[in-house]
């Protein structure tokens, strides 16, 4: 059993993990941009390795993974409306690809 001090420091590391790696999408507006940044991929035993993974499958299939919470959508989401506002992508693949990730999440 874990510790309270444990789990404490343990959503702190979580916490920290997923704010980097979200100010790092964040400075990606161009899917090459985005290509660039994976072609980095941590390896597998990296804290950030299965955010890399699901923002690589959602560039795939320009769809959320199952696996994608609602914050990675979110961050796919911004991630769209900034390569839609470089006119990377057409104003309605980018809006029917920001609208699938902002429906709800069902099981």
């Amino acid at each position: 059993m874990m510790s309270a001090e444990d789990e404490n420091r343990l959503n702190r590391e979580s916490s920290r993990v997923w704010d980097e790696f979200c100010g790092r999408v964040a400075g990606l507006a161009t899917l090459e941009e985005a290509s660039a940044f994976l072609a980095k991929m941590p390896p597998r035993t990296s804290p950030d390795f299965g955010f890399h993974v699901n923002f690589a499958n959602f560039l795939l299939m320009l769809a959320a993974p199952k696996s994608a919470t609602t914050a990675e959508r979110d961050l796919y989401a911004q991630f769209i409306e900034r390569v839609d506002a470089a006119g990377r992508m057409k104003r309605s693949t980018a809006a029917k690809i920001i609208a699938a990730l902002r429906r709800p999440i069902t099981s």
